[in-house]
């Protein structure tokens, strides 16, 4: 992300240090936990450290309204909250437990680095992903482990070009977040977050598309539109798959 990146040994340890002191505040299977943090390295391990602690996921992104957030909070039943602390004025009033992943690290670096064995069933709960709700409420979308196992082992098969590097522009609130993270992760590629503005700098964007030789990009029509009409739309040969 931007300057910043992790190895997989790295994001590894930082999973597994969170997964711990998450078991700690009582996180295991069906246990949901709310995620409020932008697109950054820290969203990923937190991802994977609320797995990791064998629970599910709620994603909370931080630019949604707080009476949205609100709503999915109270309607998942989420019983904790990973965040950072500058991120909790925008949430509101909440009897959730907090985590946080700046305030807390100190806490959280002190438990081991090694993976600790959590037995997870196929049917316990990875995520709940909460629609637009444009045709009126929203609802919270289950997805199990197993299914989540499914949907990454499909792409692989799919898709005949293995990803090397995987641009994310998705809200991770969105369910096509859900291709980029863990195709790319359980394929061994490099997964790039693209930057929260990357829309209003189109010309930045294809040159990160090529600095970073970007093999797969998932995004919707209208913005390849633009990035085809784009005079610095060469940046764009890299990429070998865009779904």
């Amino acid at each position: 992300y931007q300057e910043e990146q992790l190895s997989y040994g790295e994001l590894n340890r930082r999973a597994n240090r969170l997964a711990g002191y998450l078991r700690s505040q009582g996180v295991g299977a069906e246990i949901k936990v709310g995620l409020h943090l932008h697109r950054s390295l820290e969203m990923v391990v937190g991802i994977l450290g609320i797995l990791k602690a064998g629970g599910a996921y709620v994603p909370l992104n931080p630019d949604l309204p707080a009476d949205r957030l609100a709503l999915i909070l109270n309607d998942s039943g989420a019983a904790g909250l990973l965040t950072q602390r500058r991120l909790l004025d925008g949430l509101g009033g909440h009897n959730l437990k907090e985590v946080s992943l700046d305030a807390d690290w100190e806490k959280i670096a002190s438990e081991p680095a090694s993976s600790q064995s959590k037995r997870i069933e196929a049917h316990h709960l990875a995520y709940v992903i909460y629609t637009s709700g444009s045709t009126g409420h929203p609802k919270g979308v289950m997805v199990t482990q197993g299914n989540l196992v499914h949907s990454t082992h499909a792409r692989s098969l799919y898709y005949r070009e293995p990803v090397t590097s995987f641009m994310l522009v998705s809200p991770f609130s969105f369910d096509s977040s859900i291709a980029g993270i863990f195709w790319t992760l359980c394929e061994g590629g490099t997964l790039a977050l693209a930057a929260n503005e990357f829309h209003q700098d189109l010309s930045g964007f294809i040159a990160t598309i090529a600095d970073n030789r970007i093999s797969h990009l998932l995004c919707v029509p209208t913005l390849y539109e633009a990035l085809l009409q784009h005079p610095n739309r060469a940046g764009l040969g890299c990429l070998k798959t865009v779904i």
